[in-house]
């Protein structure tokens, strides 16, 4: 039997998740998944990436746009309930195959997707796995610091180490509610390194 396997990327800014999921895309070009409510109930196109890798019986499916802009994937969506839309949507049959997203906003919200977790495994029978990039503050601001240097922004560490406090809040809550979920990715390890881990969790997971 061959299982799907939902995977969630989180961490704080900078801690890599954009440049993982851009190893993962490689070359595939995005394409229209569909048109999905916001809170207001306003309807918008929503964009993916969808693609075949190697050694995996089943298609990917990476949900947002990634191309040269400043914001990438989820955070390119313009609301949460889109991005829980268009994911639900994927994971009740409109994608036949592994799910994967992630994003700033996707990563401050816990409740919302644990919520969509639950129901995903109780009700579609798949796998789910938080794939956390966990880094300690000082990787943040010496890698936010980098982004900004083309826009002379300064760095505020005051909000980039709350925000790291939030990430390891949300990784301990999931370690002790869904510890067969997580994967510990350390965010100073080479994209090459995280992309392994990654990918050998799916596989192992699509093959259980």
């Amino acid at each position: 039997m061959t299982t799907r396997v939902i995977v969630n990327i989180r961490g704080a800014n900078a801690s890599g998740k954009t440049t993982l999921m851009r190893r993962v895309i490689g070359s595939a070009p995005y394409v229209d998944l569909g048109q999905f409510p916001d809170a207001q109930g306003k309807m918008g196109f929503v964009q993916g990436h969808q693609f075949s890798l190697e050694g995996f019986e089943l298609p990917f499916l990476v949900i947002g746009r990634y191309d040269a802009s400043k914001y990438s994937g989820c955070d390119k969506i313009k609301s949460a309930d889109q991005i829980e839309g268009v994911l639900r949507w994927a994971i009740d049959g409109g994608f036949a195959g592994h799910v994967l997203f992630e994003g700033f906003r996707v990563s401050k919200s816990w409740a919302r997707f644990a919520a969509v977790r639950n129901w995903c495994v109780s009700n579609h029978h798949a796998s789910w796995v938080w794939a956390f990039l966990r880094a300690e503050p000082e990787l943040i601001f010496e890698r936010s610091a980098a982004r900004r240097e083309a826009d002379a922004r300064p760095i505020d560490k005051e909000e980039l180490a709350a925000v790291c406090r939030v990430m390891a809040s949300t990784w301990r809550k999931a370690k002790v509610a869904m510890p067969r979920d997580c994967l510990d990715l350390d965010a100073s390890q080479p994209t090459e390194v995280l992309y392994a881990q990654l990918l050998g969790r799916i596989k192992m997971l699509e093959s259980a």
